[in-house]
């Protein structure tokens, strides 16, 4: 694949396959238990959707990453289509620091301290970018804005239906694969 060619459907889905597998082991590792409870809680969501962001919009995977992409997703895509309350972007530096750190001492990249330092150092500036309505693409700004409680109002209101008309969303979201 070309750095500027999209993956194939194929690529994304053994990509995603690839990052569950390596997060599932990553819970067992040190730079894991390094992390704070609620760190841990976030770890599965923080690093599925950063590498999905990732590998979707700057086409290289989590476990192949470098400086410039990890910081667009950083400083950009995370922080403008993650809809969350502002603790769950205090964790997406520490978790990510510590996946690369995992993955580097695991021997997937050589750079993990490196890219994972690069990572942490801006923590800050991933909550502030969260944080501020400027950031935000449409669909976080209608979400934030309260007028609509999930993606799927979403996806039918854009389909021009009513939104009173609707189902309930579940009181508990699905879990996300089985870390």
């Amino acid at each position: 694949m070309d750095e500027t060619d999209p993956p194939s459907d194929e690529q994304y889905q053994a990509s995603l396959d690839r990052i569950e597998r390596l997060g599932s082991e990553f819970t067992d590792s040190q730079q894991f238990k390094r992390l704070t409870t609620h760190q841990q809680r976030e770890a599965q969501f923080v690093i599925g959707t950063f590498h999905e962001l990732l590998y979707g919009y700057e086409y290289v995977p989590l476990d192949d990453p470098d400086e410039h992409s990890l910081e667009t997703v950083c400083r950009d895509l995370y922080p403008a289509k993650i809809s969350s309350e502002p603790d769950h972007f205090e964790t997406v530096a520490s978790v990510i620091g510590a996946f690369l750190r995992f993955l580097g001492k695991r021997g997937d990249i050589e750079n993990g301290d490196q890219l994972a330092t690069h990572v942490e150092s801006l923590d800050e500036t991933i909550v502030d970018a969260a944080a501020d309505p400027d950031n935000w693409g449409m669909a976080k700004s209608l979400f934030m804005s309260g007028e609509f409680d999930d993606a799927t109002h979403l996806d039918a209101v854009s389909e021009g239906e009513d939104p009173s008309t609707l189902p309930e969303p579940p009181l508990d979201p699905p879990r996300l694969g089985a870390w």
